[in-house]
């Protein structure tokens, strides 16, 4: 007898969302498609046993491979992996830290900065993004000074923890638009860091003064960010339009900028 599908609501701490979830779906489906950020290596093929969370309320039901997974002591307070777990009822779930993606995580390579002036007026942000870091400068257009700088985590890491993955996961409904989507949330958290009143003279920090942004980042990271189709990379097309500087609105990808 088929079963019924049928949708729970399940809340993200310490997120603190509620979403919805059908019973066909497993927790980590369920928060990659809202943007809830899991650490999940494997894309979610249930071998990595990163993509752990904690039952606070409800009903579960879990596949026999997650106990090889997760140690005695984790069992004992409620640890499940999100890829393997499917409700039963409405959830409350922990996202505890080993699984998110937090600041205190990366492994910093960014350039020491020696503390210059504030920017004048107008600023510049060049972006550096890497498979797991993603580093950006605030400049003094000015000047050409470096002000300050920032790194965090490339969201895209829950969706795959190397090129090729991200490539994979890429070919899935709506899996582009999902990196896509992570990458710009990443350069507009990084945009946010940098521009607060302490970098700029007037203290001011408003993203009128953001005059020009520069970007790099490999191949694909690139394609990632304009949304474009990566199976070309694997095919080894020689793309004319990037064997040189790409230009482009900022606004027009969703990048937070004043125009």
């Amino acid at each position: 007898m088929q079963k019924l599908k049928m949708e729970y609501k399940i809340k993200f701490e310490p997120e603190n969302r509620e979403v919805e979830i059908r019973n066909n779906e497993t927790i980590l489906e369920a928060a990659l498609k809202n943007g809830i950020h899991i650490n999940a290596q494997c894309q979610g093929k249930g071998v990595c046993g990163k993509c752990k969370i904690i039952l606070k309320e409800g009903i579960v039901n879990e596949k026999e491979t997650a106990k090889e997974l997760l140690t005695l002591v984790e069992k004992n307070n409620y640890y499940h992996i999100a890829c393997l777990t499917y409700p039963e009822s409405d959830l409350v779930v922990e996202v505890p830290k080993e699984a998110q993606l937090s600041d205190h995580q990366i492994i910093s390579s960014e350039v020491k900065i020696e503390k210059k002036d504030k920017v004048k007026k107008f600023a510049g942000v060049a972006v550096d993004i890497g498979t797991t870091t993603v580093s950006a400068y605030l400049i003094d257009l000015r000047t050409g000074e470096i002000v300050e700088s920032a790194s965090v985590f490339n969201k895209q890491i829950t969706y795959g923890a190397d090129v090729l993955s991200r490539i994979e996961y890429s070919k899935k409904e709506h899996g582009l638009e999902r990196l896509n989507k992570a990458i710009i949330e990443t350069i507009n958290e990084l945009i946010e860091k940098l521009f607060v009143p302490g970098n700029f003279e007037s203290g001011d920090a408003d993203l009128k003064f953001l005059g020009k942004m520069v970007v790099s980042g490999n191949t694909t990271m690139t394609y990632f960010l304009i949304k474009r189709n990566p199976e070309e990379i694997q095919k080894n097309i020689q793309i004319d339009a990037f064997k040189q500087s790409y230009y482009l609105k900022a606004q027009k990808l969703g990048i937070s900028c004043s125009q």
